[in-house]
């Protein structure tokens, strides 16, 4: 009830939410990411994890993002 039930489906705005390796309980660490659906949505995948960086890779994939995204400024 927390998540507005558009992102909880998890498309938005033209992106796939992905939560993922919630480890523990409470759980310490996760990985987020957002890929385009398509390409109208943009070309930028978006990732964070329990650093709380938000990070982005040029490429749109999720992988990459999450290996060696750079810093969202």
């Amino acid at each position: 009830m927390l998540i507005e039930s558009g992102l909880a489906s998890g498309r938005k705005n033209g992106y796939i939410f992905t939560l993922s390796r919630c480890d523990g309980t409470p759980a310490s660490k996760f990985r987020l990411t957002g890929m385009p659906a398509d390409s109208s949505a943009g070309l930028r995948a978006f990732c964070s994890d329990e650093s709380g960086v938000i990070r982005y890779a040029a490429d749109g994939k999720a992988a990459t993002c999450l290996s060696a995204g750079k810093p969202l400024q």
